[in-house]
C-alpha cells in the first residue's frame, strides 16, 4: 500500500540537539539575562515581557531561570512554491528565543519540523500534523540529554512552547478556534459578531470593555463539551456558540492557547488594516489613474537609505503584489506625505492615527506607557473608520488590533513575535528547485542539507577565498540584506539631558563601529577648539583633553543602523541623521534638542577623562560627527508627527558625538507656499528620547 500523502517529518528533538551541539549556540542562549532591559519601564525583547517572566517558574519548578532551559516560538504558515500555480504547502517552523535577535532568524537557526502535504489540507483543525510535535514538546518539558562537543559530559536540556504566531487561519486551525466568519471570530475574547454565513458578519463595534475575555479555565470545560457531544450536528452546534475546538496543544501541562497565541502584527496591520484601507479609497477617491499616478510620482521623490528598498512602481498600478515589507515601508515612509491632499481631511486625519500607531509597534523600543497610547489611536482609527465607512466594512482585524495592546505587554516588541523572519523562510523554500513531484519531500531534503553544509563550514571555522565565494553560492543563492528581517535596530533605551550626558555617551559608545575609517594627520586649528569645547561641555568636571584625533570615516554602524556621509556619493541617501543638536559656542549652555542635519564625516578622537572616585586618569576613544543642520521652515509642522518640514539649506555646524544619533531619516522634496521644502521622516519612532 502507498500513502495517500506524504507528511516529511523532521521532529523537533533531533534538529533541536543538532542546533545546539553547535559551537557558541547553547551558550548563546544561555546570555539572555544579559540581553534584559535596564529600565523595567522599558522593553527591548521577549525576556522584558510577562510571558517570558510568568516562565522564570512553572507549576513551582525552576524553568527559564536555570540554564540550558529555553522558550521556543512555533508558526505554522502556508505557501505556493509555484509561481503561476494554485498549489500549497503549510511548514512548521520553531526558533529558539533565547537567541539574539539578530540571529534568532536565520536560516541555519530555524528548524523546519515538518511540511504539511496539498491537496487538500486541513480545513478546521491539523491535529493531526501535530500530535508528533506535541508528543516531542512533551518529552523537552521532562528533559531530555544532549552532547556538547565542549563539555565532557551530557547535559539535560528542556524546552517549553512559550507562543504561537500564524495569521488567522493557521492560528485558528493550530489553536483550535473558529474561522474568522463566524459569531465567536475572536481568539482573544467572546464578543458575538451579528449576522450569518450567507449575508456576512459584522465586525463594528469598539467598546473593548464590553468584549468578554476568553480564560484558559473556561476554554478548556468548553472545549470539553464540544468533545463529549453525543453527534457531530450537537459538536457543531456547540462549536459554534462557544467558539472553540479541540486542539493537541491543550495536552501541554503548561500550555494557554488562549493567551500564548499571537496577534501578529505583519498580517494585522499591514497586510490586513492597510491593505484594506487603500483598496477602499482606490474605489472612492482613486477612479481615475491621474490620482495614483501623482502618489507614484511623489513616492519617486523620496531619498531613502539603500537598506530599506524601494516601493516598486505597483502604486500606479493601484498597489498591486505588494510584499508585507513593502506595505510596512508605505504605511511608516511614504504615506502621510503621498496621501496629502489626495484624500479627504476626515481621511487623513483617521489615517494618521493608523500610521502614528504603527509607528510606536513597530519600534525596536518600546516604552510600556507608549503601548497605551498605541492602543488608544488603533481604537480612534477603527471607530473614525466605522463613521466614515459604515459598519460593513470593518474586518476582524480592526477588532484584532484592538488587542495587540496584551500581546506587546506579554511578549515584548512587535519584532520578538511578528512573522518577517518565517516569512524570509517561505520565499527560501519557494526559491529552491524541484521536479515538481514529491515536492514536500525534496523541500525537505534541500533545507536540511543546506542546515548540514552551514554547521560543516562553521566547524571548519574560515574558509579559503575561493571556497568560501563557492560555498556562500551553494548555501546561499541569492541574498538580499534588505528588508525588514534583516534589520537589527535597537535604538535609545534612555533620555539625554544636559545631567547625564557623560554616561549617556560612554555608554553609547561601545556600540558604535567606524568603516571606511584612515588616519588623518592633522586637524585645522578650529576644529581642534571645537573639538575642545563640546568635550568639555558633554564631560564636564572629568574632562581632561583631546590627546589627538586619529582616524576620519565615511560610514559608522550604531545601534543596528548603519550612517553614511556626504563624503562618498554610494552613501548620499544614508546621510541624513535625526539627532540631539547643541550650540557649539563655548559662552553657551548644551541646549539639547533634536533636530535633522547631513553627516559630513566621522572622527574618531582620543579623550582624557578624570576619574574623581579613584583619582586616576584613563582615556577614551570618542567617535563624532561633523553635522550640518537644517534650517526650520515657517511651516515647520505642517504635516502629522514625526514628520517636519525644512528648508532646503543647511546653514548651521557643529560637532556630536554618534552616540546623539537617533535615527537615519528618509526626506522627500515638496512645495510649500510658493517654495521647495524637503520633509523629514524619521526611519525609527523617538518614543524615549525626549
Amino acid at each position: 500500500m502507498r500513502p495517500v500523502k506524504t507528511f516529511p517529518y523532521n521532529g523537533l528533538v533531533g534538529p533541536l540537539t543538532n542546533l545546539l551541539q553547535r559551537p557558541e549556540i547553547l551558550g548563546q542562549c544561555n546570555l539572555w539575562p544579559s540581553r534584559l532591559s535596564k529600565d523595567p519601564a522599558v522593553m527591548l525583547d521577549i525576556y522584558d515581557g510577562e510571558m517570558w517572566q510568568n516562565f522564570h517558574s512553572v507549576q513551582g519548578r525552576p524553568f527559564l531561570s536555570q540554564p540550558n532551559n529555553l522558550g521556543l516560538s512555533l508558526n505554522v504558515d502556508w505557501f505556493r512554491p509555484f509561481k503561476h500555480s494554485q498549489y500549497s504547502i503549510g511548514v512548521l517552523y520553531f526558533c529558539i528565543l533565547n537567541l539574539p535577535r539578530q540571529i534568532r532568524y536565520l536560516l541555519q537557526n530555524i528548524i523546519v519540523a515538518g511540511i504539511i502535504p496539498e491537496p487538500k489540507g486541513p480545513k478546521k483543525v491539523m491535529n493531526t500534523y501535530l500530535q508528533p510535535l506535541v508528543d516531542d514538546l512533551k518529552k523537552l518539558w521532562d528533559g531530555v540529554y544532549i552532547t556538547v562537543p565542549s563539555l565532557a559530559l551530557p547535559i539535560r536540556v528542556r524546552a517549553a512552547l512559550l507562543c504561537v504566531t500564524c495569521d488567522i487561519p493557521a492560528c485558528r486551525k493550530v489553536c483550535g478556534f473558529l474561522g474568522h466568519n463566524s459569531n465567536r471570530a475572536c481568539s482573544k475574547c467572546l464578543h458575538f459578531f451579528p449576522g450569518d454565513v450567507t449575508n456576512g458578519f459584522t465586525f463594528s463595534g469598539y467598546d473593548v470593555s464590553h468584549w468578554p475575555e476568553r480564560k484558559i479555565v473556561w476554554h478548556r470545560d468548553h472545549v470539553k463539551a464540544c468533545r463529549e457531544a453525543q453527534t457531530a450536528t450537537a459538536r457543531n452546534s456547540l462549536e459554534s456558540e462557544l467558539g472553540c475546538r479541540y486542539s493537541v496543544l491543550l495536552d501541554l501541562p503548561y500550555f494557554d492557547v488562549v493567551r500564548q497565541h499571537t496577534i501578529d502584527p505583519m498580517h494585522n496591520l499591514l497586510l490586513g488594516i492597510a491593505k484594506h484601507t487603500t483598496l477602499i479609497w482606490k474605489e472612492r477617491y482613486w477612479s481615475t489613474g491621474n490620482v495614483i499616478q501623482t502618489i507614484q510620482e511623489t513616492v519617486n521623490r523620496f531619498q531613502v537609505p539603500s537598506s530599506i528598498g524601494r516601493i516598486p512602481h505597483q502604486i500606479s498600478a493601484g498597489f498591486s503584489s505588494f510584499t508585507a515589507d513593502q506595505w510596512k515601508h508605505w504605511v511608516l515612509i511614504y504615506s502621510l506625505v503621498a496621501l496629502k491632499g489626495r484624500i479627504p481631511s476626515n481621511d487623513y486625519s483617521m489615517w494618521t492615527k493608523f500610521v502614528q500607531a504603527c509607528s510606536i509597534i513597530c519600534s525596536p523600543v518600546l516604552h510600556k506607557e507608549t503601548i497605551a497610547k498605541a492602543h488608544e489611536l488603533l481604537i480612534e482609527f477603527c471607530t473614525e473608520f466605522q463613521e466614515l465607512y459604515g459598519g460593513s466594512k470593518c474586518t476582524i482585524n480592526m477588532h484584532l488590533s484592538c488587542h495587540l495592546q496584551k500581546c506587546l505587554h506579554d511578549f515584548g516588541p512587535a519584532h520578538t513575535f511578528w512573522c518577517f523572519g518565517f516569512e524570509r523562510m517561505n520565499g527560501e523554500f519557494g526559491a529552491m528547485y524541484t521536479n515538481n513531484h514529491s515536492v514536500e519531500v525534496q523541500l525537505m531534503r534541500r533545507f536540511n542539507n543546506n542546515v548540514q553544509l552551514s554547521a560543516v563550514a562553521q566547524s571548519l571555522g574560515s574558509l579559503p577565498g575561493d571556497f568560501k565565494s563557492a560555498y556562500d553560492m551553494l548555501l546561499n543563492g541569492r541574498k538580499d540584506t534588505r528588508g525588514t528581517v534583516n534589520s537589527n535596530i535597537l535604538g535609545h533605551t534612555e533620555a539625554l539631558t544636559e545631567n547625564n550626558a557623560m554616561n549617556f555617551v560612554l555608554k553609547a559608545n561601545g556600540f558604535v563601529e567606524i568603516n571606511g575609517a584612515t588616519t588623518l594627520q592633522a586637524l585645522s586649528e578650529l576644529t581642534h577648539r571645537e573639538l575642545e569645547v563640546v568635550a568639555g561641555k558633554i564631560f564636564g568636571s572629568c574632562y581632561r583633553r583631546v590627546c589627538r584625533v586619529y582616524s576620519e570615516g565615511t560610514q559608522v554602524s550604531f545601534l543596528g543602523q548603519r550612517y553614511g556621509s556626504l563624503r562618498k556619493c554610494r552613501l548620499l541617501r544614508s546621510a541624513t541623521v535625526q539627532a540631539f543638536m547643541y550650540s557649539s559656542s563655548a559662552d553657551s549652555a548644551i541646549g539639547i534638542h533634536v533636530h535633522v542635519g547631513y553627516i559630513q564625516r566621522f572622527l574618531t578622537l582620543e579623550i582624557e577623562l578624570h576619574d574623581h572616585d579613584t583619582q586616576s586618569n584613563t582615556v577614551e576613544n570618542i567617535h563624532f560627527a561633523d553635522v550640518t543642520w537644517l534650517d526650520a521652515h515657517p511651516h515647520h509642522n505642517t504635516y502629522p508627527e514625526p514628520l517636519k518640514v525644512w528648508y532646503d539649506l543647511a546653514l548651521s555646524r557643529s560637532l556630536i558625538p554618534v552616540a546623539f544619533f537617533i535615527t537615519r531619516v528618509a526626506i522627500c522634496k515638496v512645495a510649500i507656499a510658493n517654495e521647495e521644502a524637503i520633509v523629514s521622516i524619521p526611519l525609527v519612532c523617538m518614543q524615549h528620547c525626549t
